[in-house]
């Protein structure tokens, strides 16, 4: 996309920066009606500095990406808005993530444009858009006998073929065109046949072996008859499938007229093709199997040394691929040997593929980079690299694939042993960190508070605010679903004091995540536990405000966290207006956990508001797909909701069944927030089957474990059920004693709205 966008601007190789962004705004100008918001985005695509020019981005690289994708589908679709558009994707079985994303996306918008797309592809491409009905699939098979015939007679310009010849010929390239095109001029080559007024004849007998029986064997021999420029086939084939003249002449071992002429030989031999004028000409190789060919008759030593001096080259002469194409240098470096320089390049693709959001790819470098450093000898400097290299290969992993993937775990877990051999190293804290993610999402949550605490005491030796309040987020969330709601709270209030967003811009643009936004968030669910609603929803009311400035990515994520807190405040129609949001921001942008989560709670607010069946079944989809991305995190959340939906449907035999999975799920992973609530579900369900001794025994267990987490609302929620069920038999002072302090709750306005239980206690005591 970035060379059709610098061909299409008409950028040429002597043309200033000045002079690119003036032809790129021309260029704009056929799609978009105005190009402030719009030309930073290609502008940075292209790597053209525009400092002073346009106003700085200030985006993450997640919204950086999203934003570039969309406009480069405005593009197309400005284009297509004045004519009709003729788009061709070659070769996708070699496509990269990103633009495969982007082509994807593409694809779905081309309904609504008079575009038409063709891709080709080999058959083991997966593709990804072929359920669309406006997409049509035709599958180019080998070429009959006839169409056989029809392409050897056009390259022998109607001239015959001896008849052994052509069906050797026609058995040998299977119907394959290019073996066709391929072994028929190697046969015209050969010096085998003499040609006469209408026909080829035969010198002699065909010999065995003389016509090559594979494509790679013929586009040798036809190497091989090319033996004065056979040296700058091979040469260009070590540079890659397309290269420049600049290049090549650098290392060639000829040059000027030789070089041109050795060049013209081969482009008139269809081996390469050539694109431009020189000196600024490139040339492709008509096939990527012609570039294999030249690149594999050479000896192993002889492209070792190629790759270095082509490496060495490109980094003297070629400055912006140098900063631009750094995963170039990185092959070049790795095939010539030079593994310390292949690392370091490397480690550059790397980076700068993450800056940009393009996560795949970025794995993809850092992975290479890695599997180079392993042939090094074992030593402190190796480690040093190794996690330096780790450290990098954590984020685009976590961007691109979740902290819930188990090689999250893996990366991090091997970082924190490196750092006991690297013990001077700045990483620990990134390291442990990342450890926690994976922990808390995956593990047991005794290990995720062990981490935070590992946290908080490092970022205060370090003295360090923004880090300080990164562990403290880390540490109230791990004591918050950890059922220690007073000691959680403390945490998050001092994360929240701490957090200084000028200062941690840089955190944001990594990581995607501003946690004072997530300690409100989680915080405001703390408040309506510990039984101050008002503050709770003061302070959700200000993460949402500061998510939707911040990013698509935190934003999504607060309303399905603010949606979950309206399911807890009963506030139905809130949760399932926050829901929907959080699941469209998150379908738009590619955030699966969050569309996941979102599918949950969405579903308990719709079973809530008349229409259980499909919000249990919301509710189930939404928990297998959380499973589905590796999270054990918010089991206990969703299996209660469930419950409690079953509860209120009718459904007691399956909302016992998932009161059960609750309950184990706390136990084991000690996800402990929702203990009172567990039993509470339990109670009523027991109450609903009539088993009114276990039911009230469940009760008083809720507001025994309330008590103890000082959780005012729950345990004004199930004493409200409690007080109703001994008001049912009667014992109305026994209703009375337990429930006297709740009700001064209730009367302070801690109840929750439309809470019609809540309404009719109070009245009737």
């Amino acid at each position: 996309m970035i060379a059709q966008l610098e061909r299409a601007a008409g950028f040429a190789p002597d043309d200033t920066a000045e002079t690119k962004h003036d032809k790129l705004e021309q260029g704009l100008r056929y799609s978009f009606s105005t190009i402030d918001h719009v030309a930073p985005l290609f502008a940075t695509l292209l790597s053209l500095p525009f400092e002073g020019r346009y106003v700085a981005l200030n985006l993450t690289p997640r919204e950086q990406k999203e934003r570039t994708i969309l406009a480069l589908n405005d593009l197309l679709g400005g284009l297509a808005t004045q004519r009709p558009v003729l788009f061709i994707l070659e070769d996708a079985h070699w496509i990269d993530p990103t633009t495969l994303e982007l082509f994807t996306r593409t694809i779905d918008r081309l309904q609504r444009l008079p575009v038409l797309l063709i891709v080709t592809f080999r058959p083991e491409f997966e593709v990804p858009w072929g359920h669309y009905p406006h997409v049509t699939a035709l599958a180019l098979n080998r070429l009959g006998q006839s169409h056989v015939l029809a392409m050897i007679e056009r390259l022998t310009d109607s001239k015959v073929l001896p008849a052994d010849v052509r069906d050797e010929i026609i058995a040998k390239t299977d119907g394959v065109p290019l073996f066709v095109e391929e072994l028929t001029k190697a046969v015209l080559g050969s010096g085998l046949l003499e040609e006469a007024a209408d026909r080829y004849v035969l010198r002699g007998p065909l010999p065995p072996l003389a016509i090559p029986a594979t494509l790679h064997d013929s586009l040798l021999a036809r190497l091989d008859r090319l033996a004065s420029v056979r040296e700058i086939a091979q040469i260009g084939a070590v540079i890659g499938r397309e290269f420049s003249y600049q290049l090549l002449d650098v290392v060639a071992p000829v040059h000027d007229k030789t070089l041109v002429e050795a060049l013209d030989q081969l482009s008139k031999a269809e081996l390469i093709f050539p694109r431009g004028t020189l000196p600024e000409a490139t040339y492709i190789f008509k096939h990527a199997l012609v570039q294999d060919a030249a690149y594999r008759s050479l000896l192993r030593s002889t492209r070792r040394q190629l790759h270095g001096r082509i490496a060495q080259a490109i980094t003297k002469l070629m400055p912006q691929v140098v900063e631009t194409q750094p995963e170039l240098l990185a092959h070049h470096y790795a095939q010539a040997g030079l593994i310390d320089d292949a690392i370091a390049y490397g480690l550059r693709a790397g980076q700068r593929s993450a800056a940009r959001s393009a996560n795949e790819e970025a794995i993809t470098h850092y992975t290479k980079a890695l599997e180079l450093l392993g042939t090094k000898s074992a030593g402190v400097e190796r480690d040093r690299q190794e996690l330096e290299l780790l450290v990098a290969l954590g984020v685009p992993t976590i961007a691109a694939r979740g902290y819930m993937a188990a090689g999250v775990e893996g990366i991090y877990s091997r970082a924190r042993e490196l750092c006991d051999n690297v013990t001077d190293t700045p990483h620990l804290f990134t390291v442990l960190r990342g450890l926690w993610n994976s922990a808390f999402l995956r593990k047991p949550l005794l290990k995720a508070q062990e981490l935070s605490a590992e946290l908080v005491a490092l970022a205060d030796a370090q003295g360090d605010d923004t880090r300080r309040a990164l562990a403290h987020r880390a540490h109230g969330c791990s004591l918050f679903f950890r059922g220690e709601f007073e000691s959680g709270w403390e945490s998050f209030r001092q994360a929240i004091d701490l957090w200084d967003v000028d200062k941690a811009r840089a955190e944001i643009r990594v990581y995607g995540e501003d946690p004072s936004v997530l300690c409100r968030a989680y915080g405001s669910w703390l408040l309506w536990f510990l039984g101050y609603p008002d503050k709770s929803s003061v302070l959700i009311s200000k993460a949402l405000a500061d998510a939707q400035r911040l990013s698509h990515f935190i934003y999504a994520m607060t309303l399905g966290l603010a949606s979950a807190l309206d399911v807890y405040r009963n506030e139905f129609p809130q949760a399932l207006e926050r829901a929907d949001a959080s699941s469209a921001l998150s379908t738009d942008h590619g955030f699966p956990q969050w569309i996941a989560y979102a599918m949950i709670s969405g579903g308990r607010a719709r079973a809530a508001l008349g229409r259980p069946d499909d919000g249990i079944a919301e509710m189930e989809q939404g928990w297998a797909d959380w499973q589905a991305l590796g999270a054990k995190l918010a089991t206990t959340q969703t299996t209660v909701k469930l419950a409690d939906a079953c509860a209120k449907a009718g459904r007691i035999a399956a909302g016992l069944d998932w009161i059960k999975v609750a309950a184990k799920h706390a136990r084991t992973f000690h996800e402990r927030l929702l203990d009172a609530e567990i039993h509470r579900v339990h109670g009523e369900l027991l109450l609903e089957s009539a088993t009114t001794g276990d039911a009230e025994a469940c009760l008083r267990r809720s507001i025994e474990i309330a008590r103890h987490q000082k959780a005012k609302s729950l345990e004004l929620r199930t004493a409200m059920v409690l007080a109703q069920l001994w008001q049912c038999q009667g014992q109305r002072q026994a209703a009375y004693e337990p429930t006297r302090a709740d009700i001064r709750l209730v009367q302070r306005g801690l109840r929750q709205p439309g809470s019609a239980e809540c309404e009719g206690v109070a009245g009737m005591l």
